[in-house]
């Protein structure tokens, strides 16, 4: 895992437009973190809305996908609101997974993963992703608001719902201060 820096979230024009969003939402007065309610995915551009997904955190081993937009379940070729995100992931790589889930949750901080997937024909794209913490009402980080920008592609657009996330590899994971400091392993 890697420190970063905010520029490092800029994996795209959406997701510029949702880390200017989540800075502008309003927070409670010594909360580093705006609350799930202030934000209203419905009102987003549909441009930008496509691209967007929001997780809930429950424990180590459950992390749901509340609500993903319409590029990313093409992308996957179906619909993923309510499934466990940890349940996709390959065995090896769970402990890398806990560790930066958990880090951007419990610090709070942002983090940005990219994973390469792949289709039924073998090829391959990357799956960059970018993660901005919410507050449940308990003042407590249990939501993730994200981007999805899908880059280096080997197959056109129109094969995406022949990739298989499971497949995926982790290639990178960063987290960047956004002002609560970074985990203590990242120091």
């Amino acid at each position: 895992m890697r420190i970063g820096i905010i520029e490092d979230l800029f994996i795209s024009d959406a997701a510029k437009a949702i880390l200017e969003l989540w800075l502008s939402l309003p927070r409670e007065e010594g909360e580093l973190c705006p609350k799930r309610f202030e934000l209203d995915l419905d009102a987003l551009p549909p441009n930008i809305r496509k691209y967007c997904f929001l997780l809930s955190y429950l424990d180590e081993g459950v992390l749901s996908v509340v609500n993903a937009g319409t590029a990313i379940s093409d992308f996957l070729g179906n619909k993923v609101d309510g499934q466990n995100v940890m349940a996709q992931f390959p065995a090896d790589q769970l402990p890398l997974e806990y560790r930066y889930y958990g880090a951007v949750v419990s610090q709070p901080c942002a983090g940005k993963v990219v994973r390469r997937t792949k289709n039924t024909k073998g090829n391959h794209a990357h799956f960059n992703t970018i993660h901005l913490p919410l507050l449940d009402y308990q003042n407590k980080v249990l939501y993730l608001l994200g981007v999805v920008a899908i880059t280096d592609r080997e197959a056109p657009e129109e094969e995406d719902s022949e990739n298989i996330y499971s497949a995926s590899a982790l290639m990178s994971q960063t987290v960047v201060d956004i002002g609560g400091g970074l985990p203590l392993f990242c120091r």
